[in-house]
């Protein structure tokens, strides 16, 4: 007791306050889902990364990947042979069909892919370009690609229950949520991770508002949030929330 109160004194003269250490996602997720063998939702594959993270967060997780384009979801597929992995070669949305998904050759693996166009004039860009001083100019090549909604997919796969649902598609996220209009109202989503970009990247917009709108009638709240900042010092700021249903 005697040491605790000189470090506290001691830190007091300097002007030092000790801070708790932030408590990550992949520490918090284990407590909101409380299974072993919880059924994730992974939107927006890309190359992998999120079926490793879940797989090291419950090694006996059951995970849906989807991933439209063709040879990220080739990538997956000759490189995760996993028990329980269900990889899906088509998008999400508000409703079936096909669209045009543009590559916006920024970043590695198509990680900046979207159904939107870069916007070539936006200070994400410039930023970007500012840093990569090798990188090329922004082309316009785009690739037709299927659509699904979650709906009909946990309809079809008679999913009774989805534990973590994760959404990583570039300002796409909404259309994705709209998608799942039924399964959000019944709760068969517990809880949601989504992708907020808040630095403007693609033509239009999403606020936090898109997903409040849709989220928050449905019993959804948010929870918690992993990254801070603001668009002046950081142009290319993006942060990920977790809406849990309560």
């Amino acid at each position: 007791m005697f040491i605790k109160k000189y470090i506290n004194y001691f830190l007091k003269i300097f002007n030092v306050k000790l801070q708790k250490r932030r408590q990550t996602f992949d520490e918090l997720i284990p407590k909101l889902i409380g299974s072993n063998t919880p059924v994730i939702f992974d939107v927006g594959a890309n190359k992998g990364q999120s079926i490793i993270r879940f797989r090291k967060i419950f090694k006996n997780s059951i995970i849906h990947s989807f991933e439209p384009l063709p040879d990220l979801y080739k990538h997956i597929k000759d490189n995760y042979k996993f028990n329980n992995l269900f990889l899906v070669n088509k998008a999400l949305g508000s409703c079936e069909g096909q669209s045009q998904l543009f590559f916006n050759n920024i970043g590695n693996f198509g990680a900046m892919s979207s159904f939107n166009k870069l916007d070539k004039n936006s200070a994400y860009v410039e930023e970007y370009k500012r840093i990569n001083k090798n990188w090329n100019e922004i082309n316009d090549d785009s690739v037709s690609v299927k659509i699904t909604t979650l709906d009909k997919y946990v309809k079809f796969n008679k999913i009774k229950s989805i534990d973590y649902l994760k959404i990583d598609v570039q300002g796409w996220e909404p259309e994705v949520l709209r998608g799942a209009s039924e399964s959000l109202r019944k709760g068969v989503i517990k809880n949601i991770e989504l992708e907020f970009m808040i630095a403007q990247a693609y033509d239009g917009t999403v606020s936090f508002s898109d997903f409040d709108s849709i989220l928050c009638k449905n019993k959804y709240k948010l929870i918690a949030i992993n990254n801070y900042g603001d668009v002046v010092s950081n142009k290319n700021l993006s942060i990920d929330v977790i809406y849990t249903r309560h």
